[in-house]
C-alpha cells in the first residue's frame, strides 16, 4: 500500500499543513511513526487538528492490515496467532543503524484463536481494531513506539526512535496499563478479554540494516525482542513479566515477584523472570550519569566564602591549595567558576590558569600543560614555524626565563627553535626534570608579578607526569602568591597532600530541599513552575545540582509548558514527561533532535573531548551548511562550547558524558569508518600532532581495526615515554599494543613483535609496580619463553638480567644467581662487555643475599675495576641502571658485613654522590636502598637511615614501588629515635612491611622481621618477637635469602634471654658458626659480644674474654662504630685489675696467634661444609 501524503492531507481537509510535512521530510515511509509531540514540533498547534491527523494515521494502519490479510488469502484464524513465536520484525524506514539501549514490550491477546472461531469475521475485525487502538493509545501515551502488529500481538519499543530518560520505567507502567485497559474492552459473544505482556531491556542495533533496495526487516537486531516475546509467551493472563535487566533498572519503583528460572532455547542459560505486582509507592532514586554545566550556583555560599578567604591569603603571599572533592555532577566545576566570576567582579588584578584533564589523555604526559601553553601562546595549525616560535617567545620572554627553559618548552610543544635556542644536553630523565623545573619557574614568575589562580579540573584523569608536576607545585605554593584549586572525584588519592597546613580539603554535598527548589526556579528563568511539575522533578533528582538542571531543561524544552510573563503553565494533564532516570538517556534524547546534530556530535566524539573546526569538518564529511547547522544546534543546547570563530574555532563537549553518549550509539562499522577518517585527517592536517602524540593516532588506528599500524604506533609512544622516564605512560602504551597483538594470527612476525614489546614492558612494570611484583615476573618469563622459541640470544641477555633482579628482590637469590650466571655465559659468548659487567654485578648482588659476602666482593670489585663510563654506562631499557652505581651500592653492604665499615661508608658515599649527579631515577633509588637505608640500618645508625629513607620516599612519586621499603626503614629509625618507646614504630613498620610484601617483595623481609622482633623485645613481648623470627627463618628456607641469617640467630638468643629459663647460648653459638662460615666478621663480632656477655654473667669471664678479644683485634677500622665501641668496653670490663702487664701481653700474644689461626681456619671453612662448633 502506498500513500501520497499531500493527497491524504487534502482528504482530511488539512491541506494547509502540506508545507510543514514537506519541510520536515515527512513522507509515507515514516507517517505511521508520527506522535502528537512530533506534530507539535512541526508547527501543528491545534489540538483538534493533531487529533484528526492521528486518527487518520490509525485508519491508514488498519487499511494496510486489511490489505495484507486479503493478499495473503489466509483464514482469519491463521492471521490471529494465539501466542506468536519470535519472528522477524518489519517497521518503517529509520535512520542509519545505531546502537541503542531499548526496552521492548511484546503484548499478546489471550485465547485469540478461540475468539476467531466464535466471531463473525466483521465482528472479529472490529474487536481486533479496538484491541489495536487501545494498546496503541496506551503505549503511545507512555512514550512508546508501536513498531508492528503481528496478528493479535503488538510489538513496541521504548528508547527508539526517540530516547527518553526514563524509558524502562515507562515501559513497565505501559505494560501494567495495557493489561488493565484490555480487560475493560467488551467483545460480542465472548468472555472479557485478557492480555499478557513481556518486557526485556538490552543493547540492540536499530535502524536501516539492509539498505534502500532490500525489504526493511530486522530493523531491531539483538536478543532483546526475542526475549520479550518469549517472556510474554509464558506470562499468565493479565500479568506482565520482565527480564532481570528491566527489573534492575527500575530500582524500588515497583513491587516484583521473582519466578522460577526458565530455560529458553536459543537464549543461553537460565532466565529468571520477574512478575510486576504494581507500583511500590517508594519515591524514585536515580544514579544518573552527570556532566558539568553553567547552572546557577545555589547552596554553596559557605564553600565560596572559604575559597575567597584562601584567595585573600594567597594575595598576601601565603599560597594556598584547595581540594574540591565530590561525585560527578555535584557542582565542583560550577563552584570553581563562581570563584573565577567573583575575582573578575572584584576588579582585583590577577591571572587565571586553567588545566583541564581528560580521560582520553591519562597516558599522555603533560597534556593539560601542553594544551594550556598552546592556547596561551595562540598557536594555530596554520602558523608557519617562524610564527609559532615568535608566538611562543612572546609568551615566555616577558618573564626573562633562562634560555634553556625556552628550548625545553618549545620542544614540549613541538615548536622548532630555528637555531635561536639550544636545548640542554643530558639524559632523558634529567631533561624531564629540567622541563618540570622550567614550568614551575614560569608559574613562580607569573605569581611574582600578580596573584595567580590555578584551576586543575578533573584531577582524577591526570596523567602521571602532570600529577608529578602538580606534586611539585603543591609543595612550592606556600612561598608564592598563588591559589591552586583542584577538583576531583572521591576515588582520586590526595593523601600525599592532606595534612599540610596550606592544603584545605572541601567536600561538596547534595543540596537541601529549599536549595533544590531555588536552583529549579533559576533554571526556569525565575518564573514559577506548576506545583506538580516541581514535585515530580524534586522526586527524581535527589539533590544533585546537575540532575536538577538536566531535568528542568528537559521539561522546559519538551513542549509540555507554555511560558507566560511570570510563570510557566502546564498545557493539559501532566504526562510521563522526559525526566532522567539516567543522564545518558537525557543526552541521547537531546542528540535525537536532528540528524545533523547527531552526525556532528558523533564525529566530534570520535576526535575527543576537544576538537577543532577543520578536523570535525573533515571527519564528519558533511556539506558546509549541514555542518554549521549541527554545530550551531549543539552549541545552542549547551552540549558544546565554542572558542573562537570558524574556521579557526575550537569546540569542547561541555562534559565527557556528552561525548560518551554520542560515541556510544555508533555501530561498529560507522565507528571504524570515523576513526579511520580521523587518523587520516590528523596525519594530513596535523602532522606535528601525529609526531608528538603517537598514542592518539594509535587509538584511532586501533578503533579503525588497523591493528598492525596501531601496534607500531603504540610501541613508538611507549618508547617515547620511556625515554622521558614517563614509565606509567610507557607501560600503558606497551600493554595496549600487546592487547591488539593477541587478535592477530599466530606466526613469526607476531612472536617477534611480542618480544619487542615484552622486554620494555617488563622494565616499565618493574619500576611502576616494583622489582619483585608478580606482574613483572610474568612478563619476564614470557619474554624468556619467546627468546628461546625464536633462538634470540641477543634479547635473552636483558631478559635474564631482569629475571635476576626480579628474583633477588623477591628474596629468591638462588634463582636469581642461576639467571645471572646464564646471562654471564651468553654475554661472554656474544662478546658483550656491558652485559658481562651487568651480569657480574647481578651475581655479586645475589651472592651477598645468599650469604656469600666474600664471593660477592670479588664480583663487585671486578666490575668496578673493569668499568669504563664511556663504554659501560648503560641506562636504556635493557639494563635500566648505572652499572657502577649498582656495584658500589651493594659492595658497601658487603664490605660492612665482611668487617670493613669505613670502606663501606666510602663506597656508599661514592654511589650516592654519583646517583644524585646523574639524576637517573633507577640508579638513584638503588643507591638509596642499598648504599643508604640498608647499610646504615645494619650499622645501627637510625638518624642517617631516616634521612636516606625520607629522600627515597620523596623519589617514590616517580618510582612508587620504593615507597613501602622507604617506610619500612623510616619507621624503624623513628622507633629507635623515639623517646616514648617503640610502640608507634612497631605499628608503622608492620603496616609498611605488609604493603611491601603485598607487592611480592621479599629481599628486606628477613632483616625487617629481625628488627621488628628486637623492637618487641624492647617493648616487653619476647614471645611475639620469637614468632616473627620463626616467620623469618621459614622465609629464608623457601628462597635462600641468608644475608642476615647469623644476625637472626643472635636476635633469637637475645629474645630468649628475656624469657625465664630461656637458653640463649646455642643461638649465639650458631650465629658465630654461621658468621665464620660466611666470613661475616661484623656478624661474628656481634654474636661473640652477645655470648661473651652471657658468659660474663655466668662467671665465665676468662672464656668470654678469650672469645671476644681475637674477633675485636681482627678489625683494622671502624673503631668509633657502636659495635666496636661496645666490644672494647666489654673487653675492658672483662680484664681484671690484678693482671700484670706481662700476663696481658702474654694473653695478647696468644690471642693474636689464635686470631691468625682463626683467620686461616675461616678461609678454609668458607669452602667447607657446615660443622658444629667443638
Amino acid at each position: 500500500m502506498t500513500t501520497d501524503v499531500s493527497a491524504w492531507l487534502r482528504g482530511l481537509g488539512l491541506e494547509q499543513y502540506e508545507a510543514a510535512f514537506r519541510d520536515n521530510d515527512v513522507d509515507a515511509a515514516i507517517l505511521f511513526s508520527l506522535t502528537a509531540e512530533d506534530l507539535k514540533e512541526i508547527g501543528i498547534a491545534s489540538v483538534g487538528h493533531r487529533r484528526r491527523i492521528l486518527e487518520g494515521i490509525m485508519e491508514l494502519r488498519l487499511a494496510a492490515e486489511q490489505e495484507a490479510e486479503s493478499a495473503s488469502q489466509a483464514l482469519p484464524a491463521a492471521t490471529v496467532s494465539p501466542s506468536p513465536a519470535p519472528q522477524e520484525i518489519d517497521i518503517s524506514a529509520s535512520p542509519a543503524a545505531e546502537r541503542r539501549r531499548v526496552t521492548v514490550l511484546f503484548c499478546d491477546l489471550v485465547n485469540s484463536t478461540a475468539l476467531s472461531a466464535r466471531l463473525d469475521p466483521e465482528d472479529l475485525r472490529e474487536a481486533m481494531g479496538a484491541y489495536h487502538r487501545t494498546t496503541s493509545a496506551v503505549i503511545e501515551a507512555h512514550g512508546g513506539y508501536v513498531a508492528q502488529f503481528l496478528g493479535d500481538g503488538v510489538l513496541a519499543y521504548f528508547g527508539w526512535p526517540k530516547a527518553q530518560e526514563d524509558d524502562v520505567e515507562r515501559a513497565v507502567r505501559a505494560g501494567l496499563a495495557v493489561v488493565g485497559a484490555v480487560a475493560t474492552l467488551e467483545f460480542p459473544e465472548a468472555d472479557p478479554p485478557a492480555a499478557r505482556v513481556g518486557l526485556a531491556t538490552g543493547e540492540v542495533v536499530v535502524g536501516d540494516m539492509l539498505g534502500e533496495a532490500a525489504a526493511r526487516q530486522c530493523a531491531v537486531v539483538g536478543a532483546t525482542p526475542n526475549l520479550a516475546a518469549r517472556l510474554q509467551a509464558v506470562a499468565a493472563p493479565g500479568t506482565v513479566l520482565a527480564c532481570s535487566a528491566t527489573r534492575g533498572l527500575t530500582g524500588a519503583l515497583f513491587a516484583w515477584e521473582a519466578l522460577a528460572p526458565l530455560t529458553l532455547k536459543g537464549l543461553g542459560g537460565d532466565i529468571v523472570p520477574f512478575r510486576v505486582l504494581g507500583e511500590s509507592g517508594v519515591e524514585s532514586r536515580f544514579e544518573a550519569l552527570r556532566r558539568n554545566n553553567a547552572a546557577p550556583l545555589v547552596g554553596r555560599d559557605e564553600e565560596l566564602e572559604l575559597l575567597l578567604r584562601r584567595w585573600r591569603r594567597a594575595r598576601a603571599g601565603v599560597g594556598q591549595v584547595v581540594l574540591l572533592r565530590g561525585e560527578a555532577g555535584i557542582g565542583k566545576s560550577r563552584l570553581a567558576a563562581a570563584l573565577r566570576e567573583a575575582l573578575v567582579a572584584s576588579g582585583e588584578a590577577h591571572q587565571e590558569l586553567a588545566f583541564y584533564c581528560s580521560p582520553q589523555h591519562t597516558d599522555s604526559a603533560l597534556q593539560p600543560v601542553v594544551t594550556r601553553l598552546e592556547r596561551a601562546a595562540g598557536l594555530v595549525p596554520s602558523d608557519t614555524p617562524e610564527a609559532r616560535l615568535a608566538k611562543l617567545e612572546a609568551l615566555l620572554l616577558p618573564l626573562d626565563p633562562p634560555p634553556e627553559d625556552v628550548a625545553l618548552v618549545a620542544e614540549l610543544l613541538s615548536v622548532p627553535t630555528l637555531g635561536r635556542w639550544t636545548s640542554p644536553n643530558g639524559l632523558p630523565q634529567r631533561r624531564r626534570e629540567k622541563l618540570l623545573a622550567a614550568l614551575l619557574r614560569r608559574l613562580r614568575g607569573l605569581a611574582s608579578r600578580e596573584p595567580v589562580l590555578v584551576l586543575v579540573e578533573d584531577a582524577h584523569w591526570l596523567d602521571p607526569t602532570t600529577c608529578e608536576f602538580l606534586n611539585l607545585l603543591v609543595a612550592e605554593v606556600p612561598a608564592t602568591a598563588m591559589l591552586v584549586v583542584i577538583t576531583h572525584r572521591p576515588d582520586f588519592d590526595t593523601e600525599a597532600w592532606l595534612g599540610q597546613s596550606h592544603v584545605t580539603p572541601v567536600q561538596l554535598n547534595r543540596l537541601a530541599r529549599a536549595e533544590h527548589l531555588m536552583l529549579l526556579r533559576r533554571i526556569a528563568h525565575g518564573k514559577a513552575l506548576p506545583a506538580e511539575v516541581e514535585a515530580e522533578i524534586l522526586a527524581r533528582t535527589d539533590g544533585v545540582p546537575l540532575f536538577v538542571e538536566e531535568v528542568g531543561r528537559a521539561v522546559l524544552e519538551g513542549g509540555l509548558l507554555r511560558e507566560e510573563a511570570d510563570r510557566w503553565v502546564l498545557e493539559g494533564p501532566l504526562p510521563p514527561f522526559a525526566v532522567p532516570s539516567s543522564l545518558q538517556a537525557s543526552l541521547i534524547a537531546r542528540l535525537d533532535r536532528s540528524p545533523s546534530v547527531r552526525e556532528v556530535a558523533q564525529a566530534g566524539a570520535v576526535l575527543g573531548r576537544e576538537f577543532t573546526h577543520d578536523l570535525v569538518a573533515a571527519v564528519a564529511a558533511l556539506p558546509a551548511a549541514r555542518l554549521a547547522e549541527g554545530l550551531a544546534q549543539l552549541e545552542a543546547t549547551g552540549l558544546l562550547r565554542r572558542i573562537g570563530t570558524p574556521p579557526e574555532a575550537r569546540y569542547a563537549f561541555k562534559h565527557t558524558l556528552v561525548q560518551d553518549a554520542a560515541y556510544g550509539i555508533l555501530v561498529r562499522e560507522r565507528r571504524r569508518d570515523l576513526h579511520r577518517r580521523a587518523a587520516e585527517v590528523i596525519e594530513q592536517l596535523r602532522p606535528e600532532v601525529a609526531e608528538r602524540d603517537p598514542q592518539m593516532l594509535a587509538h584511532h588506528r586501533a578503533e579503525a581495526g588497523e591493528a598492525r599500524a596501531a601496534i607500531e604506533l603504540y610501541r613508538r609512544a611507549g618508547e617515547r615515554s620511556a625515554a622521558r622516564s614517563s614509565l606509567h605512560e610507557a607501560r600503558a602504551h606497551f600493554m595496549a599494543a600487546l592487547d591488539l597483538l593477541t587478535g592477530l594470527p599466530q606466526g613469526e612476525w607476531r612472536d617477534r613483535m611480542e618480544l619487542e614489546l615484552q622486554i620494555p614492558l617488563a622494565s616499565a612494570t618493574t619500576w611502576v609496580e616494583g622489582q619483585a611484583a608478580p606482574a613483572a615476573g610474568q612478563v619476564y618469563a614470557r619474554a624468556r619463553q619467546l627468546c628461546h622459541q625464536l633462538a634470540d640470544v641477543e634479547r635473552l641477555i636483558p631478559v635474564l638480567a631482569g629475571l635476576a633482579v626480579h628474583h633477588t628482590n623477591r628474596g629468591e637469590p638462588e634463582t636469581a644467581y642461576a639467571a645471572a650466571e646464564e646471562m654471564l655465559r651468553l654475554a661472554q659468548a656474544q662478546g658483550d662487555a656491558a652485559a658481562e659487567l651487568s651480569a657480574q654485578r647481578l651475581i655479586g648482588y645475589a651472592s651477598v643475599k645468599k650469604g656469600q659476602p666474600a664471593a660477592a666482593r670479588q664480583y663487585l670489585e671486578r666490575v668496578l675495576d673493569l668499568f669504563d663510563p664511556g663504554q659501560h654506562r648503560v641506562l636504556g631499557s635493557s639494563f635500566p641502571m648505572d652499572t657502577r652505581i649498582g656495584a658500589l651500592s651493594w659492595l658497601a653492604n658487603t664490605l660492612f658485613i665482611l668487617g670493613f665499615p669505613e670502606q663501606a661508608l666510602a663506597r656508599s658515599g661514592e654511589a650516592l654522590t654519583e646517583a644524585r649527579r646523574l639524576q637517573h631515577i633507577q640508579s638513584h633509588t638503588t643507591a638509596l636502598v642499598a648504599g643508604g637505608c640498608s647499610l646504615h640500618c645494619l650499622m645501627r645508625d637510625p638518624a642517617t637511615t631516616r634521612a636516606h629513607a625520607e629522600e627515597l620516599e620523596a623519589l617514590s612519586t616517580k618510582a612508587p614501588a620504593f615507597r613501602d621499603v622507604a617506610r619500612v626503614y623510616r619507621s624503624w629509625a623513628l622507633a629507635v629515635l623515639s623517646n616514648t618507646g617503640p610502640e608507634d614504630g612497631i605499628a608503622r613498620m608492620q603496616e609498611a612491611l605488609a604493603h611491601y610484601r603485598a607487592r611480592g617483595a621479599g629481599t628486606v623481609v628477613p632483616q625487617a622481621l629481625g628488627l621488628l622482633a628486637d623492637m618487641h623485645r624492647l617493648a616487653g613481648r619476647p614471645e611475639r618477637g620469637l614468632a616473627l623470627l620463626d616467620e623469618a627463618f621459614a622465609f629464608m628456607e623457601r628462597g635462600g635469602e641468608r644475608i642476615c641469617e647469623a644476625e637472626l640467630h643472635r636476635t633469637r638468643g637475645e629474645l630468649l634471654l628475656a624469657l625465664p629459663g630461656g637458653d640463649a647460648e646455642p643461638c649465639f653459638l650458631r650465629a658465630i658458626e654461621l658468621a665464620r662460615l660466611q666470613e661475616a666478621k661484623m656478624w661474628e663480632l656481634r654474636a661473640s659480644k652477645a655470648l661473651a656477655q652471657l658468659w660474663r654473667d655466668r662467671g665465665r669471664r676468662r672464656e668470654a674474654y678469650d672469645l671476644l678479644a681475637p674477633v675485636y683485634r681482627w678489625f683494622t677500622e671502624g673503631f668509633t662504630l657502636p659495635d666496636l665501641v661496645e666490644a672494647r668496653a666489654l673487653l675492658d670490663e672483662l680484664s681484671t685489675a690484678s693482671e700484670t702487664v706481662r700476663e696481658r701481653s702474654s694473653r695478647s700474644s696468644a690471642t693474636g696467634t689464635a686470631s691468625r689461626r682463626h683467620t686461616a681456619t675461616v678461609r678454609r671453612s668458607a669452602v667447607s661444609p657446615r660443622r658444629p662448633i667443638a
